[in-house]
């Protein structure tokens, strides 16, 4: 897991702002698990910083875990 995936797990939205503005290509890192950043924003109700993910730094909610190929879609 990166301090992208702990800040977003946790909610701490200015952090993860911090991260991305700094390294960008850590929205694309998934951890052991498969999952990004923007599955655990999700998966613990944080919303606002699910916004910020998907329209500020473009991520989106069609991405795929990479071990289980499930959508974020899939999982709901």
């Amino acid at each position: 897991r990166t301090a992208l995936h702990l800040a977003a797990s946790k909610g701490f939205t200015r952090i993860a702002v911090l991260l991305l503005q700094h390294q960008p290509s850590l929205k694309h890192k998934r951890d052991h698990m498969g999952h990004s950043a923007l599955f655990y924003a999700l998966s613990n109700h944080h919303f606002v910083l699910c916004k910020c993910f998907v329209e500020q730094f473009e991520m989106t909610y069609l991405e795929q875990n990479l071990k289980s190929g499930n959508s974020f879609i899939q999982y709901a």
